[in-house]
């Protein structure tokens, strides 16, 4: 790809986080809204994982108002996790320059971006059934989904770092 499309790529992505960022935690779409439904409410997605106790708390504190805004949290999120891919994938082109450490890093953004969207499905489909069925199988994985989100997250920053580290050493005994 050449640097005018990865320029490209990360100017789109950066604008679209910047908008999907104000709707989701600026905004009566987002968070605020949703806390002002319940002032105790907190994301499941911002979770390193939940129980299925914990979500069906939330659902019941927001009540069907809130999960019909929470979902369109989640609908919003997956133009973020778009965004993010964009954004992560310029970053780690830009300044990792072992090939090894730079495959590993686009490996773990879209194993990322993958899960951040199976966790946002899991949950809807949650949130749709609930209170009339408790899907609490599909609220473990989505659990499960969400810590390896995280978990993915962590692998793409430390490559940063290991990146970092590498380009320090290097520098030093020039």
């Amino acid at each position: 790809m050449s640097d005018m499309q990865w320029i490209a790529i990360m100017i789109v992505s950066g604008i679209g986080l910047s908008i999907c960022l104000y709707f989701m935690h600026k905004s009566k779409h987002g968070v605020p809204g949703l806390k002002a439904i319940d002032p105790d409410f907190q994301w499941p997605d911002m979770s390193m994982s939940y129980t299925p106790d914990k979500l069906f708390t939330t659902f019941d504190g927001i009540g069907k108002e809130g999960q019909k805004k929470l979902k369109r949290l989640w609908l919003i999120d997956f133009a973020f996790i778009i965004c993010l891919l964009g954004a992560m994938a310029y970053i780690t082109n830009k300044n990792v320059l072992i090939d090894v450490i730079r495959y590993v890093m686009y490996g773990a953004a879209t194993a990322r971006a993958v899960l951040d969207a199976a966790e946002n499905m899991l949950l809807m489909a949650v949130s749709d059934a609930y209170p009339k069925t408790k899907r609490t199988r599909m609220a473990k994985i989505s659990s499960i989904v969400t810590l390896g989100k995280w978990v993915m997250m962590g692998i793409w920053i430390a490559g940063l770092f290991v990146q970092l580290g590498i380009r320090s050493v290097q520098i030093s005994g020039s």
